[in-house]
């Protein structure tokens, strides 16, 4: 057995199961690691052009452990380069018309350190240098021509898309872009920020079924693999998709649900009707909320999701007694607005405390309203919240709003 393929990271053995395969990789991986040990030079050369009879076996090994740290060839092509001197051959001498003549001429080099420190290279023949590296000369000379056709860094050519299937690739790539980019896509219902790169496709879909509809409207000559259309869609967007809303308006789940079922096409058509109307209406309301005034301030209050404690991973949690911790916000202005610590406060006590009811919900809005410095050019006072009958939309909360403004509001 090549005693290269023992050598090879043993994370090639945990990524394949196939035995066949994982000898595949392990063979890729060990293409450009070194066969053997490096073999010291057996010429004598010792002149003022090839210096192969100075090195030391320590010299030698060195040069090949700094060769072979990188298993990568475009690495080691430029240490190649780096330790060869080259150029055209000036006079053409061939011995008969049969002859080729030599495109280049090469200058092989190794590093010799210095009694001093520094470090030198000195000139040996070709035999030396290929024996050393443990590589052949085709290799070196192709490196080199190479080089001299395109001086520019070594890069690796094998692998990827020939040539006459990089259109086809390019224009199915394009195509399945396009489709992707007429999707409509939603906000987050948590981080809303228009500058968010991350967006949100509906909570019904996902990529299997944007491929099913992306292959049933495609062109035949478009049309592509499940794992071309994931790739695409994984490294040319950030696009997710968005969970089923938990608190979405009755009206709206009732009106989606008629449509679905509905048979008769005129009762379908009113019924589209009623859901465009009601839309217009949330339309209409969320402006209102967004609208900015001068003499006007607007407080959003909501109660977050009952967090549970302790958060553990242990499984005997779900069958355990937790306590939930409960947190109410009020948040200066909507939601398209700066959210900061001068705009956010956060009421929160544990279970064992209080409930969450109205009694706790109106102390905290009173406890906020009493602590906010209202300028004298306010004149207008917004609370926005939604309709959970048992927190805020509810008789006491309004009350106690209403004692506030009469007894401790501001006289503007």
């Amino acid at each position: 057995m090549n005693p290269a393929v023992v050598q090879s990271p043993l994370h090639a053995r945990k990524k394949v199961g196939n035995p066949d395969e994982w000898k595949r990789n392990i063979a890729k991986v060990a293409r450009y690691k070194p066969k053997s040990l490096p073999r010291f030079p057996v010429c004598e050369h010792n002149t003022n052009g090839f210096q192969c009879r100075t090195l030391r076996m320590r010299d030698i090994k060195n040069f090949h452990n700094n060769f072979y740290a990188s298993n990568t060839k475009t690495e080691q092509d430029v240490l190649i380069l780096k330790f060869t001197k080259f150029g055209p051959v000036k006079r053409h001498r061939p011995k008969n018309d049969k002859h080729v003549s030599k495109k280049f001429h090469t200058k092989y080099y190794v590093p010799f350190p210095h009694d001093n420190g520094t470090l030198k290279s000195v000139q040996v023949c070709q035999a030396a240098f290929l024996g050393i590296i443990q590589v052949s000369r085709s290799r070196v000379e192709t490196v080199i021509r190479n080089f001299m056709r395109y001086p520019e860094s070594p890069k690796e050519n094998r692998g990827g898309l020939r040539e006459n299937r990089k259109a086809a690739y390019v224009r199915k790539q394009e195509a399945v872009i396009k489709f992707i980019q007429t999707l409509t896509v939603q906000e987050s219902h948590y981080c809303r920020s228009k500058t968010s790169e991350r967006k949100y496709l509906a909570a019904d879909l996902n990529i299997r079924k944007l491929y099913w509809l992306y292959n049933r409207q495609a062109d035949t000559h478009n049309q592509v693999k499940k794992t071309f259309f994931y790739k695409t869609f994984n490294t040319k967007f950030n696009i997710g998709f968005g969970r089923p809303a938990t608190d979405a308006c009755s009206t709206c789940i009732e009106l989606k649900s008629r449509i679905k079922h509905e048979k008769d096409p005129e009762k379908k058509a009113a019924l589209e009707s009623q859901k465009q109307l009601h839309r217009k209406r949330l339309n209409a309301f969320f402006e209102l909320v967004r609208e900015k005034r001068p003499d006007m301030v607007t407080f959003c209050f909501d109660c977050e999701k009952n967090l549970p404690l302790p958060k553990i991973p242990d499984s005997i949690t779900y069958y355990s007694r937790q306590l939930y911790l409960y947190n109410f916000t009020i948040t200066e202005g909507c939601s398209k607005d700066v959210l900061n610590k001068e705009t956010v406060w956060c009421y929160t006590w544990m279970e064992d405390e209080f409930q969450k009811g109205f009694n706790e919900i109106s102390s905290a809005l009173i406890h906020r309203l009493q602590n906010f410095t209202f300028t004298r050019h306010i004149k207008v006072l917004r609370l926005i919240a939604d309709g959970c009958p048992g927190q805020n939309k509810n008789s006491i909360v309004i009350t106690a709003i209403s004692m506030w403004l009469l007894n401790h509001a501001p006289q503007t």
